[in-house]
């Protein structure tokens, strides 16, 4: 049923757009503002932790993809983190011509001073219940795999473009995707938006699978 305010308010996709504006620049003030004291620019800060989880560290390609920057930029970026020794460079074991990126104890120690995310931010998604929680992080996913496939941002290690990912193979409502790697059903709040085990599925394997796992209906909010 329309009402007056179909036509006073922005179509409904503005309003979402514009939430999201107002939530990464929030996102974005604190980044600056915790990484500034420690005499890190944010992008510095954001290499060490994506660098925190990488055992075997990342090559400076793999790096710049993740944070959607320019190579060049990527290497202005490392200089300072490898000369304070916040990082450190070695060859790769797979191929002698390329290095690798890895964290420090010194870096782990600095990064553990900086909050990753906004304390307001954790504990208003905390706030959500559940199932809203849930619900929004299949939004999330979908935005981030739409925006992919535009070309928008860079492919990142998601589970839903793994060669291992299996959606919509089980009949349990809670767990019904698959993950081949370790043989186990699993959820939508299981899916990792970075993966570091995940091995790229082929461009058609890979919108096959999210095409199937666009099938399974979202969690269902009570009447």
């Amino acid at each position: 049923m329309e009402t007056p305010f179909d036509k006073i308010n922005d179509p409904i996709g503005i309003r979402v757009a514009a939430g999201l504006s107002r939530l990464a620049l929030a996102l974005k003030t604190n980044t600056q503002q915790g990484a500034a004291p420690h005499g890190l620019s944010p992008t510095q800060s954001q290499i060490l932790a994506l660098l925190r989880n990488q055992v075997e560290g990342m090559r400076p390609s793999l790096l710049a993809q993740s944070l959607a920057i320019k190579a060049p930029a990527m290497t202005e970026a490392l200089q300072p983190l490898l000369a304070r020794g916040l990082a450190v460079q070695t060859p790769d074991p797979e191929d002698g011509r390329a290095k690798r990126i890895s964290i420090t104890d010194a870096g782990f120690a600095l990064l553990a001073t900086i909050a990753d995310w906004p304390d307001a931010l954790l504990e208003t998604v905390a706030d959500l219940p559940p199932l809203e929680q849930a619900v929004f992080y299949r939004v999330i996913l979908k935005m981030i795999r739409q925006m992919q496939i535009q070309g928008t941002i860079p492919v990142g290690r998601l589970c839903v473009t793994c060669t291992h990912f299996r959606p919509n193979v089980h009949a349990d409502a809670e767990t019904p995707h698959h993950c081949a790697l370790v043989d186990a059903p699993f959820g939508d709040r299981h899916l990792r938006l970075d993966c570091p085990e995940q091995s790229p599925a082929s461009p058609d394997a890979a919108e096959a699978a999210w095409r199937r796992f666009l099938e399974t209906p979202p969690p269902a909010f009570p009447v």
